[in-house]
């Protein structure tokens, strides 16, 4: 059994196809991805926060049919006359089954843009990454320090050893680091995130937050999160702007701006904010600020 893409020398090389007669050619190609019964119902409701998951994922494989040529090394650039790409939820994977019909009137298959399609709606972790960097870049050929930010983004936020695993795999907190990789890989200056420790156990909100922290240290960045969690506030927040129905209660430093007269108007609760053994500031509550007025009156 020979190689076509090698010439008797072993150089590679585009294979021939002039003297083939020109036909209708037809080529599908399946997969499947598979994932938590909980995630397959929120994509199957629409109520994922991406939106339609699946249409999506349609339309990124229609595309990565069309950009065979230029992914992978050798093809031919075709005349595609048609590609569809089916994706079928599955309770009992459970996950999504996915395949992909390409054809062309050409004298070489298309099977290459069929698997390009069926590979491409379901990108995984560390293409996903990738996707975040180029987005608007102008081109999709990767450099090396481009490669190395990727790394570096999934690094940061201890996801390296999921960068292989399909997006759909994962976890809702995994999908949440990802999330936060994509928004930093390509280094932006100013960075909005909302709630982004609402999805991770306290291990993980730990390790996420100094992250941030410690990207905004290197790239001088302005990080803007909006939190509940005030005791995460006081551990990361340089400075707070506290709001409650569209009004600014306090803005400045955060350990001044968090006092006890303020955390009750924001919460109705009534709270100290006192320095745990270590000295980092702890928020401490005493009950709501409703049961204790009725107490004094008592």
């Amino acid at each position: 059994m020979s190689l076509t893409h090698f010439d008797a020398a072993g150089q590679a090389h585009m294979v021939d196809v002039s003297e083939k007669s020109v036909t209708d050619r037809i080529a599908t190609a399946s997969g499947w991805i598979k994932m938590l019964p909980e995630t397959l119902a929120l994509i199957e409701s629409g109520t994922a926060k991406k939106g339609d998951v699946l249409g999506i994922a349609r339309l990124a494989g229609i595309m990565g049919a069309k950009k065979t040529a230029d992914l992978i090394p050798l093809c031919h650039p075709l005349p595609i006359t048609k590609v569809a790409v089916e994706l079928v939820p599955d309770a009992e994977l459970p996950g999504v089954r996915i395949e992909a019909t390409v054809k062309t009137t050409g004298q070489t298959g298309v099977e290459m843009e069929a698997l390009t399609a069926a590979s491409t709606a379901a990108l995984t972790v560390y293409e996903s990454v990738i996707l975040a960097l180029k987005q608007g870049a102008g081109g999709w050929r990767l450099s090396a320090p481009e490669l190395a930010a990727v790394d570096n983004a999934l690094n940061r936020f201890g996801i390296a050893h999921l960068a292989d695993h399909q997006l759909a795999e994962l976890s809702g907190g995994q999908r949440q680091s990802v999330s936060i990789a994509q928004t930093l890989v390509s280094r932006p200056r100013i960075v909005l995130m909302d709630e982004p420790t609402s999805a991770l156990d306290l291990h993980r909100q730990f390790e996420v937050l100094q992250a941030l922290q410690t990207y905004a240290a290197e790239t001088g960045a302005v990080i803007l999160l909006a939190l509940h969690d005030l005791n995460q506030a006081m551990r990361c927040c340089a400075t707070t702007l506290a709001i409650a129905n569209g009004r600014t209660l306090g803005t400045g430093p955060t350990l001044d701006v968090l006092t006890p007269d303020l955390i009750r108007d924001l919460y109705g609760i009534e709270a100290r904010v006192e320095s745990c053994s270590r000295g980092c500031p702890v928020m401490i509550v005493d009950g709501s600020a409703h049961s204790t007025q009725q107490q004094r009156r008592a």
